[in-house]
Order: C-alpha cells, then sequence, then structure tokens
C-alpha cells in the first residue's frame, strides 16, 4: 500500500516537474518569438524607411536633372519650373533629415555612436538639423562656384552677367529656411519641454527674424529686382555659407562632448579663417572688382551704388565684424585652455 502511494506521488511529482518544463519552455518559445518579431518589425521600419527616403532622394535627383536642362525658348524659370523646384527642395531636405534620424536611431551603428558618446534623443535630433544646416550651406558654396566659374560670368569678363544656376539654386534653397523652423521648433522642445510658438519665437527671436528675412526679402528680392544681371554677385554672396559649414560642425562636437578635442580646436581655427575670408574681405574685394569692370573712380563707384544697398552693406559689415570679435574671443578662450592643459 505504502509502495503503491509512494508510486502515484512519483508520478504526481514527475507530471509536475513535467509541466514546469513545459511552461519555461513555451514561456522561452515566446520570449524568442517576441523578440524575432520586434526584429522583423524594426527591420521593416528600417527597409520601409531607407526605401522612402532613398526613393525620395533619387526622385529629387533625377526630377533636379530635368529642370535644370537649359531650354532655348526660356531664359528665365517658368512658373512650372518655380513650383517643382521648389516641391523638390522641401523634398529633398525633408527627406535627408528623416534619412538621418533613421540611420541614427534605427541602425545598429547609430545606436552604438549613441551609446559612445551619451546622447540623449534631443542631441541626437538637434545633430541631424544641423547635418542637414551643413549641407545646405555646401550645396550653396557649390553653386556659387558653378556661377562664378561659368565663361561668360566672372571677374575677368563680366561678374555682372545673367546665370541659369541662379534660378536653379534660389528656388530649390527657398523652402529649406521655412522646414528648418520647423524642425528647430521640435528639437528646441525636445530639450527644453513643450511649448507654444509665439513662446519659442521670442526666446529665438535672431534666428527667426533671420530665416523670415532670408526667403522672402533676400532671395525673392535677388529674383524680382535684378531683371538678368547681378547673378554673379549673388552668388559670390552665396559663398558667404562657406563659414556655417564649420559653424554647424563647432555645433555638433559640442554636443559630442568633444570641445577638449584637437578637431574641435582645428575647426574653430577653419571656422575663423572662413568667416574672414567669406564675410569680411569678399565685400570690399567685388567693390574692386565692380571699380576695375567699368573703369571707375571710387566716388563714381560709390555715387553709382543705390543708397540703400550702402545702408545695407555697412549694417551686414558692422554684424560681421561683431561676429567675428565674438568667435575671437571664444577662440582664444578655448586655445588658453587647450595650452593649460
Amino acid at each position: 500500500m505504502s509502495d503503491q502511494t509512494s508510486c502515484e506521488h512519483d508520478e504526481r511529482s514527475t507530471g509536475f516537474e513535467r509541466s514546469t518544463e513545459d511552461i519555461k519552455h513555451d514561456q522561452s518559445s515566446k520570449q524568442t518569438d517576441h523578440c524575432l518579431t520586434k526584429y522583423c518589425h524594426n527591420m521593416f521600419k528600417i527597409l520601409k524607411g531607407s526605401i522612402t527616403m532613398t526613393g525620395g532622394i533619387a526622385f529629387t535627383a533625377m526630377a533636379l536633372a530635368v529642370q535644370v536642362i537649359p531650354s532655348t525658348q526660356r531664359i528665365r524659370a517658368s512658373h512650372t519650373q518655380i513650383a517643382n523646384l521648389t516641391i523638390l527642395g522641401l523634398t529633398f531636405y525633408t527627406s535627408m533629415f528623416h534619412l538621418l534620424l533613421l540611420i541614427k536611431f534605427k541602425t545598429t551603428a547609430g545606436k552604438r555612436l549613441a551609446k559612445k558618446f551619451q546622447l540623449k534623443k534631443y542631441e541626437v535630433y538637434d545633430i541631424c538639423v544641423k547635418s542637414v544646416s551643413a549641407l545646405q550651406a555646401f550645396l550653396a558654396c557649390l553653386f556659387a562656384c558653378l556661377v562664378v566659374m561659368e565663361d561668360r560670368c566672372n571677374m575677368k569678363n563680366n561678374f555682372i552677367a545673367y546665370s541659369r544656376w541662379i534660378d536653379f539654386y534660389t528656388w530649390f534653397g527657398l523652402p529649406y529656411f521655412f522646414y528648418d523652423i520647423v524642425v528647430m521648433y521640435k528639437a528646441y522642445t525636445m530639450e527644453h519641454g513643450y511649448m507654444d510658438v509665439q513662446t519659442f519665437i521670442l526666446r529665438n527671436k535672431i534666428i527667426f527674424l533671420h530665416h523670415l528675412f532670408i526667403p522672402t526679402v533676400g532671395l525673392l528680392g535677388v529674383m524680382t529686382l535684378r531683371r538678368k544681371f547681378g547673378d554673379c554677385v549673388f552668388m559670390f554672396l552665396y559663398t558667404m555659407e562657406f563659414s556655417t559649414i564649420f559653424v554647424n560642425i563647432r555645433l555638433i562636437l559640442h554636443r559630442l562632448r568633444m570641445t577638449s578635442s584637437v578637431l574641435y580646436f582645428a575647426n574653430g581655427i577653419a571656422m575663423l579663417v572662413s568667416f574672414f575670408i567669406c564675410r569680411i574681405v569678399l565685400l570690399p574685394y567685388m567693390f574692386y572688382a565692380y571699380i576695375k569692370l567699368f573703369d571707375l573712380s571710387v566716388l563714381d563707384a560709390i555715387k553709382n551704388i543705390p543708397l540703400v544697398c550702402h545702408f545695407t552693406i555697412a549694417l551686414f559689415m558692422i554684424l560681421q565684424v561683431y561676429w567675428l570679435g565674438l568667435m575671437l574671443r571664444v577662440t582664444a578662450r578655448l586655445l588658453r585652455q587647450h595650452l593649460t592643459r
């Protein structure tokens, strides 16, 4: 009797042990299935996003190639081309921004980079914003060089001649400034907490006015007031964006906590040199080229230039000298810290 009871107990305990093992096995299988499903879901999102972003960028590139082809019937861009270039510009910058977000948030390399530099989500977001800003500055310089290097549009021939490239870049780059306001607002609220648009504008008045002035008064004024002349002059002004590339790199390095690195210091020197050449030296050089081109005296050249241009240039130069002074002070402080270490 006792043996029978013992056998029954052994069978029950064995069955209990088997059921526990089955439960553990089921839980392990479910966990594996869940991880596999999550991995497949993430890979699908990455693939979907990559196809979407790559498709958007490829479509932009192909469509731009069609829009840039010069027409024998039209010298200026038509209304259709203007609309197409503006839409393509918005598509391009938005696609590049989301592609960078996809790389940094969804790929192994991006996650590893964020972990290495201990980046928070808003810092990754801000790095993507600054990266697209640097790209826009590079494109501005690229098209400026295309205009300046054209045979009939240079300092040796006639640097106030017409070039079709300025139409292309102006309408393509126009939506960048409105896109940038939106993503800057998003990045700012991610770091400082939610705030309404009005509060954001009040806290960032200078950058907001800059982004509003450039496309509305600056670029559109260039397209409507210059008629068919002065493209090389305006594109020389676009080369001022060259220093913006190093400004954005500096901000990115700051987010990466590399302010004590040699790279940060070298970038600061490059930013200073490019800022001095492209924003301080360039305007007097253009005035000198204008005098040589028309064989004028300094006084005659001053009289020929409209008063509003003198006022604008003077205000612009005052701001540039002020910003250069701030940069020199920051660079001097960093240099002292670097030498001390």
